[in-house]
């Protein structure tokens, strides 16, 4: 029997010949109209490990005004199990910033999955937020053909708003927990009015970083989704006895498992790597390109203090929109791995504990 035709995948996907994964430019199946085609290497130690590869790009041509941006990308399946993941995130990869720069950070993540069918079709995310001038794309997967990357902005409706609904319950903590569920390992969020009296508020208290999180159901007739919420130190680094650096994180995650296959799972994160005691920062994203679905929002950090969490869905009279900005974006071959490992640093960012 003759080799695989295909450079890109090995014929024996126990042998480590696939480790590093492939990336190709390629116009068969769609003569005349070249597309990427994406396969994740295998090998490593027992063979059969799955390395991803991808193409990478700086974003630094997004309008700074206030629009919707989005990405789309024309998907099609080459093999069986075969999936494309999209990821952005902001800031600085390398992590070489000092404590006092840290202080001035504001990283956003987003990850995308979906898995495609044979069948050519266009996905669209939303990343109105990815705006900073160091934001890094990538899209990766495995046995996948990508087609017709681009960025769109559209101007938002500047029609007044004709109503407000809050979609948090308890976001200010004046029933205690009542409404939030508590993470049975990342145990557990503190309810106090310490140096806010008659005002509580949701404590993050290691070790473990605890984690609370409410499910959220987003309208899809809402013009507008905002998430706002405010975060301050209780300690700064040297006065707690872990001598943690304090930091808070919301994670938003929309409908499924990453892991089965069958579901298309988003995933955006929101990380301020390091807090200042008060007076508190306020946090504020749009959500709109997540309406119409159900979204579990998660709250994490360490030594901070986290109050007046908000989800506002707006609508107004007229959601018409025009598109300014259309643009095809060109990638260099760039490992996902590489930034997989980086964005560790955005995760968790604390200094050598001592024992309480």
């Amino acid at each position: 029997m003759s080799g695989p035709t295909n450079p890109c995948e090995p014929g024996n996907l126990s042998e480590p010949g696939g480790y590093y994964g492939c990336v190709m430019v390629t116009d068969e199946g769609t003569p005349g109209n070249p597309h990427l085609e994406l396969y994740a290497g295998t090998g490593g130690e027992y063979g059969m490990e799955s390395f991803e590869q991808g193409v990478s790009q700086i974003l630094g041509r997004l309008p700074k005004v206030r629009e919707r941006i989005t990405i789309s990308l024309r998907v099609w399946s080459l093999r069986n199990s075969s999936y494309v993941r999209t990821m952005l995130h902001s800031g600085d990869p390398s992590g070489n910033l000092t404590s006092e720069e840290m202080y001035g950070v504001q990283t956003d993540w987003y990850e995308s999955y979906y898995y495609p069918t044979q069948e050519p079709a266009t996905i669209t995310r939303d990343i109105t937020n990815f705006r900073d001038p160091t934001t890094y794309l990538l899209v990766a997967g495995n046995r996948v053909a990508v087609d017709d990357i681009t960025i769109i902005a559209t101007p938002q409706a500047p029609e007044p708003l004709t109503s407000q609904t809050e979609l948090i319950k308890n976001g200010g903590s004046s029933q205690g927990l009542e409404y939030w569920e508590q993470d049975p390992v990342f145990c557990c969020g503190k309810i106090s009015e310490e140096r806010t009296p008659a005002n509580p508020h949701l404590e993050l208290i290691p070790p473990p970083p605890p984690q609370v999180s409410q499910e959220v159901h987003l309208p899809h007739d809402a013009t507008r989704i905002s998430l706002s919420l405010k975060a301050w130190a209780l300690t700064l680094p040297g006065q707690n006895p872990e001598n943690v650096m304090p930091w808070v994180a919301v994670h938003i995650t929309h409908d499924g498992s990453i892991f089965n296959g069958t579901r298309n799972q988003q995933t955006y994160h929101i990380i301020m790597p390091a807090l200042r005691v008060e007076p508190a920062i306020t946090v504020s994203r749009d959500l709109t390109g997540f309406k119409g679905k159900n979204i579990t929002l998660t709250l994490t950090g360490e030594e901070a203090v986290v109050d007046d969490v908000t989800v506002l869905a707006c609508k107004s009279f007229s959601t018409a929109t025009t598109s300014i900005t259309s643009a095809p974006i060109p990638f260099l071959d760039f490992p996902a791995i590489v930034i997989a490992i980086v964005l560790g640093f955005f995760l968790v960012v604390k200094l050598r504990r001592k024992p309480r």
